[in-house]
């Protein structure tokens, strides 16, 4: 194989600089969704505490018409939010993890501009 006309051999396929910059973008928007899942979670839970609170004061007929349109939601437990939030916090961890190491690949990568050129 001729490298002059074939640049990207095995040995010249390590990720560029803007690749990985492009997969770092990634990896924050799903950074940014985990947050988002996280939150809402939380949020779930603190919603169905106070509609806890908010049935000891209603009737059953007014909570039964609020639920009816929405306003309160039917009665649960919260512990599929609370596995959600363990869950998110460990994947968040990792994300980290993963997201130090790119930070840390693309401030050592070279630009594809470089490498053409063969500078080092």
């Amino acid at each position: 194989m001729n490298t002059a006309t074939h640049k990207h051999t095995p040995s010249t396929l390590a990720p560029d600089r803007l690749a990985l910059e492009a997969y770092a973008e990634r990896l924050e928007r799903h950074h940014t969704r985990l947050i988002d899942d996280l939150d809402a979670a939380r949020l779930r839970i603190q919603w169905t505490e106070h509609e806890r609170l908010a049935r000891l004061v209603l009737n059953a007929a007014d909570a039964r018409a609020l639920e009816d349109v929405g306003i309160l939601a039917a009665p649960t437990d919260d512990l599929e939010d609370r596995r959600l939030i363990m869950r998110r916090r460990i994947q968040l961890a990792a994300l980290a993890a993963v997201q130090a190491l790119t930070a840390e690949a693309v401030r050592s990568a070279r630009l594809p501009a470089d490498r053409a050129e063969g500078r080092q």
